[in-house]
């Protein structure tokens, strides 16, 4: 997934690379499962070490997970590698990292022209994430909350603008009026805007809210403030407010899908003609044009009104995911079973890129992330809790996933089997019996 946003996104993205700092200033779009941008959360240094991290690469880890990485200051560089101690060590510093592509060409530097005192105090930062399901919006927004915010629990309010479809449930949202029921209990968001009026606040699939949530939004989102059901004024101009949608998802993965052959093409011609500036498939850019003749049609249709979309300052928009990106989200997911079946029956799970390449193609940009969870479930774990419950696995054996092919002389597609490897290195494939169907 590479989010784009408007006007001058979307250059190029961070590739990966492990274990070092860099002063370069990547240009566009840092992939945050390989890289963390110099744009992002400059993370507090012990007292011992007195440079600054500039640019800081990793390996993929799974979502939300803390890494701890020991600073080793040699010379004029530092380097970091995974640190053994606990989270007392003194020498280490947490570093939050997610499978998610996060744009440092709009989000961040907004974040940081507010931090550093550029920002107009007078209005809060909107912004509005476009894209498909499962690619990763929502998580973008809780990392920002996460960057600005060290309790998340208190910095980051979700509201899932789905339970606000109907025009009654306003009232939810600010506070009853007075008379009706539920009027001392207050809103949903004034009641959490009033003890953190600087907090990230998610309104969440905002396409499925009613027009009169939208109504109350004209003013949140101009002057920073927000009357309840009490008649009281909430102040929240330090406040940071993300929407996401799925509006005009199709129209934008279609085109990223359009975008990335083109530049799949070209890269070939330059190639072939040995030219030197040979262009990135990941290095895309949405043109203007797309956005004033497809997505503003499609937004202005379905939100009904430019003084909303007027109040956004910046639409960010994310593309399918390409296949570098796919390989690591299922490695990322492979790695969470190996680690579940490692720690609760004592197996280790083994496998190679065919492995990787094969459960990619499960792929659905439709459902994002999400397509690549139930694949891995389907063909994996599946297989795995089939093996066990028929006691195939020795107790603390080590499994290798292999991708075979029937053989039949009629094409199939390859499948993945599971294999025991013994200690001699010898493999042996698993006959593992389907299970029973339910009429069975």
């Amino acid at each position: 997934m590479a989010p784009l946003t408007e006007e001058g996104a979307g250059e190029g993205m961070g590739g990966g690379g492990g274990g070092s700092i860099s002063g370069r200033q990547p240009r566009g779009l840092i992939s945050l499962s390989n890289s963390l941008s110099p744009s992002l959360p400059l993370l507090p240094l012990p007292p011992d070490v007195s440079d600054p991290l500039l640019f800081l690469t990793l390996p993929l880890s799974s979502y939300g997970e803390l890494v701890l990485l020991e600073i080793k200051k040699t010379k004029n560089t530092q380097t970091m590698s995974p640190c053994a101690n606990d989270s007392t060590c003194a020498c280490c510093v947490p570093v939050v990292v997610v499978v998610v592509v996060v744009v440092v060409a709009v989000v961040d530097p907004a974040i940081r022209r507010k931090e550093n005192g550029w920002y107009d105090e007078e209005h809060p930062l909107v912004f509005l994430f476009l894209g498909s399901s499962g690619i990763g919006k929502t998580e973008l927004a809780k990392q920002v909350a996460r960057y600005m915010h060290k309790d998340i629990k208190k910095g980051f309010i979700r509201m899932d603008m789905s339970e606000f479809q109907e025009k009654h449930e306003v009232a939810k949202f600010i506070g009853s009026p007075p008379g009706y029921v539920g009027h001392e209990e207050g809103g949903q968001l004034t009641k959490q805007l009033k003890a953190y009026p600087n907090a990230v606040v998610l309104f969440d699939e905002v396409d499925k809210a009613h027009p009169d949530v939208l109504t109350i939004m004209l003013q949140l989102f101009d002057e920073g403030r927000l009357t309840d059901g009490k008649g009281k004024t909430i102040e929240c101009k330090d406040a940071i407010f993300i929407m996401t949608s799925n509006v005009a998802s199709d129209e934008i993965g279609a085109h990223g899908v359009q975008l990335r052959q083109e530049a799949e093409k070209l890269s070939r011609r330059k190639l072939a003609d040995n030219l030197d500036d040979v262009q990135k498939i990941d290095d895309i850019k949405i043109s203007r044009q797309f956005k004033d003749s497809v997505i503003r049609p499609i937004l202005k249709a379905h939100f009904r009104r430019d003084e909303f979309l007027g109040r956004i300052n910046e639409i960010v928009y994310f593309l399918p995911f390409c296949h570098s990106e796919l390989l690591q989200l299922v490695s990322k997911e492979l790695q969470f079973w190996a680690k579940k079946a490692k720690q609760r029956h004592g197996i280790t799970l083994q496998w190679d890129r065919p492995v990787l390449d094969l459960l990619a193609g499960g792929y659905n940009m439709h459902y994002g992330a999400r397509s690549i969870k139930h694949e891995v479930e389907r063909r994996v774990v599946n297989q795995l809790a089939a093996a066990y419950e028929q006691e195939l696995l020795p107790k603390g054996c080590t499994l290798r996933l292999i991708v075979q092919s029937d053989g039949q002389e009629e094409p199939h597609p390859p499948s993945l089997r599971l294999e025991v490897v013994g200690e001699d290195s010898s493999a042996r494939t698993l006959d593992i019996r389907p299970p029973l169907s339910p009429e069975h």
